[in-house]
């Protein structure tokens, strides 16, 4: 009787244990002759994706589910005449109302105040070049003040763009192409923005004042052979971000990794990665995104995916798609609440979770998994509508394993015979769990 006793107990103790589960990008979207632009998320929940897909059509999908699923929910078909621009480029997802789109070619936006079902397109009549100088970055301050930068002019509303004041940035060289890739505001009256060719050094325009300073200097190289540039910033609140980049030299044509990180709204900036790997170039960074103040991280062209943990302090790389190792576009990437996903040029839209996570969908009934015993095999049928992968432990009396089994399912009905021929006489318990989380147990009995 106590050793039966001592067994139940272990037993119990072994039910209780959580599996670890190996972290890997798990596939959820793609379409054939789609482009992805760009991922925004504002919560664990709500994601809006971004594409351009043959022939000339804007469309935006969107996830309630933290990425699992994606559906469309706005398209808008260039090919109409009357349309003069395409090639979406921004996308800025302020708030679960307020969604904004700008194009690679004309100096227009598209504006949704219901969550991006519905958008209002806005011109910049006014502005002093081509139509064909297109908004290269935009950033909203609120969803009231906003600001558009082209070569040339700057853009600032204080009222959702329904008005707007324009200011010239001067002469061509001040702006080339490609050299503005940074614009935020400092507080609502005061906008930074990057200089070009120092490409991140930081200038400060006071709106009210008018007035142009130098907010963050950088480090000026005349003869661009070791030149920085920032690409990108994610902030954290209002004091900390994250800003990537690439270090040229060898007169540019090579690019290292660079990361930098700021805790007085880029006032004052700390180079925390100067390549993961010196002697590999790499060509540079490209897209960043932070969960939170520690982890978070970055991609680069060739299918470089680089994580840190730590705020910046350590670096690595973690795998992706081996086949996309030669893809010279770099991934975007987005948080939703626990969960990086990743949108890949001609491969789709990836996340990464644990197998057989079930933290961010509904956790199975017990009703809907089936086991019964035949001869020599247990029968286990699974009813689930989510790809997870589900453990079979089979145990003894006394809590030792004896056999392990993993099933896959795939939006339908799982039917899997186990086969037990090698187990002895006796009688055993099972355990089927989904990312450690105990599902369902049982008993059966093998008598020979």
């Amino acid at each position: 009787m106590k050793a039966l006793l001592t067994s139940i107990i272990l037993f119990l103790i072994i039910l209780s244990i959580d599996l670890d589960a190996k972290k890997e990008w798990v596939f959820k979207h793609y379409a054939i002759e789609e482009g992805y632009r760009s991922i925004k998320c504002i919560d664990a929940k709500n994601c809006l994706l971004l594409v351009d897909t043959f022939p000339v059509i804007t469309k935006l999908y969107k996830t309630e589910d933290g990425g699992d699923t994606w559906e469309t929910i706005w398209r808008k078909d260039h090919w109409n005449p009357e349309v003069l621009y395409n090639d979406p480029r921004l996308l800025e997802y302020k708030d679960s109302n307020n969604v904004y789109i700008t194009y690679g070619r004309g100096q227009v936006m598209e504006i949704s105040e219901d969550g991006g079902k519905t958008f209002d397109t806005f011109y910049f009549r006014d502005s002093t070049k081509s139509i064909h100088q297109w908004l290269k970055t935009f950033s909203m301050f609120t969803n009231k003040i906003g600001i558009g930068v082209t070569d040339y002019d700057m853009f600032i509303t204080k009222d959702n763009w329904k008005t707007y004041d324009s200011i010239s940035m001067g002469e061509a060289d001040f702006h080339e192409f490609d050299g503005l890739q940074i614009v935020y505001f400092i507080d609502s009256n005061n906008i930074a923005l990057n200089d070009h060719p120092y490409g991140h050094k930081l200038l400060k325009y006071n709106i009210k004042e008018s007035a142009w300073s130098t907010y963050f200097k950088g480090e000026e190289d005349t003869n661009k052979t070791t030149q920085k540039r920032m690409y990108e910033i994610d902030w954290i609140n209002d004091k900390l971000g994250y800003s990537i980049g690439v270090q040229e030299y060898d007169m540019g044509v090579l690019r290292r990794d660079i990361v930098w990180k700021t805790t007085n709204r880029g006032k004052d900036w700390e180079l925390i990665l100067d390549s993961i790997n010196a002697e590999d170039p790499n060509n540079g960074l490209r897209h960043i995104s932070f969960k939170d103040e520690y982890h978070g991280i970055v991609t680069g062209p060739w299918g470089r995916v680089i994580e840190t943990t730590d705020g910046g302090e350590t670096w690595e790389y973690i795998g992706f798609l081996e086949e996309a190792s030669s893809n010279l576009f770099a991934y975007n990437i987005a948080w939703a609440g626990d969960y990086p996903i990743i949108v890949a040029q001609g491969y789709g839209v990836y996340r990464r979770e644990e197998v057989g996570d079930t933290s961010n969908v509904s956790v199975i009934e017990s009703k809907n998994i089936h086991v019964r015993q035949r001869k020599d095999e247990l029968i286990i049928a699974i009813k689930d509508e989510h790809r997870r992968q589900y453990d079979i432990h089979i145990y003894d009396l006394q809590g030792n394993l004896k056999q392990r089994n993993e099933l896959s399912s795939g939006r339908s009905k799982i039917y899997q015979p186990i086969n037990i021929s090698k187990l002895n006489s006796g009688m055993y318990l099972f355990r089927i769990s989904v990312g450690g989380q105990s599902i369902q147990t049982g008993k059966f009995v093998i008598d020979r």
